[in-house]
């Protein structure tokens, strides 16, 4: 009981600071659009880190445990099983504890299971993180605990595997979950749909990024799909609210090789808790031809030609 009234009172602290620091960055925006846009630029850069599990934390003691050094991160790392490998990517905010429904069900099937804790989230160093960071991270991991037949990433941990196999990671196979398939609309949600900001300090904070990465029309999703070779299997849920399904499809249709499950009801994170899913997953690892999750009324949802 007591750690229910915690995790309320917690919450609730949260929401306080998160209305109150989105009223203080709108304020900025129309007084002071540049110092706007540097906050804003830091906001969007330094997530939150999820705690660990009781739950998960039984598994992860099973692992052998390693890091590697990403520029001034050090990013963690744990290994379970033996045969082909598969990499198993976290996305914004989250941390590699929640594939841990994933990790006995991929031993079993026969395969090495790597899970890595990116930049800045959950048991790695670091206090900001970008898609850029989580790209480097996969390809460090894969030097060291590699080759990897095979990676799966969720949300922004999806997008980063596209980015890290467009650089030349030797994987045959990529999966993604409720993966952004725009980042520049990933943008857009953040700086107006979730701070409040308008047009000109987006564009601003927009500005900053590239400046201080890379343009964003050079790891879009949507641009390195085409040119990726690999087998691809694209998980997206009707109900996610963080990145829209549409986005998924769009992927799919301008991919090689590439199939898309549509999940209902699971929305952006209980897609990864999901037996359906992970067995699903599996089987095109095995090279197993996926069947679609829907249910029996998904076709009046989707249509004949967007189902899967």
């Amino acid at each position: 009981m007591k750690k229910s009234y915690a995790k309320k009172a917690r919450t609730f602290v949260n929401k306080l600071r998160y209305h109150g620091a989105r009223g203080v960055l709108r304020l900025n925006g129309k007084l002071r659009p540049e110092k706007a846009a540097a906050w804003g630029e830091k906001l969007f850069v330094t997530p939150s880190r999820l705690p660990l599990r009781p739950t998960e934390a039984k598994v992860f003691h099973r692992a052998s445990q390693g890091s590697v050094q990403v520029a001034d991160d050090l990013v963690r790392v744990w290994n379970w099983g033996s045969g082909p490998k598969v990499l198993l990517v976290h996305g914004w905010a989250g941390r590699g504890s929640q594939f841990t429904a994933w990790v006995d069900v991929f031993v079993e099937a026969g395969f090495g299971v790597t899970v890595m804790d990116a930049p800045a989230h959950g048991d790695s160093s670091g206090k900001r993180a970008s898609l850029f960071d989580f790209a480097n991270a996969i390809e460090e991991v894969n030097r060291h605990y590699g080759p990897f037949e095979a990676i799966v990433g969720h949300s922004l941990g999806g997008a980063a595997a596209l980015n890290a196999a467009s650089r030349g990671v030797p994987v045959k196979q990529l999966v993604t979950l409720g993966a952004p398939g725009e980042i520049r609309q990933v943008m857009y949600r953040a700086f107006r749909q979730k701070m409040g900001l308008d047009a000109y300090v987006e564009s601003l904070i927009i500005n900053r990024l590239e400046r201080h990465y890379a343009p964003v029309a050079e790891v879009d999703p949507k641009v390195l799909v085409p040119r990726l070779k690999q087998q691809m299997l694209v998980i997206h849920d009707l109900d996610d609210t963080e990145i829209p399904w549409s986005e998924a499809s769009a992927m799919v249709k301008s991919a090689r090789h590439a199939e898309l499950l549509t999940t209902k009801g699971l929305g952006h994170n209980r897609i990864l808790r999901d037996t359906s899913v992970i067995l699903k997953v599996r089987d095109f690892l095995l090279g197993l031809n996926p069947q679609p999750l829907e249910s029996p009324l998904m076709t009046l949802l989707l249509g004949e030609t967007d189902r899967y």
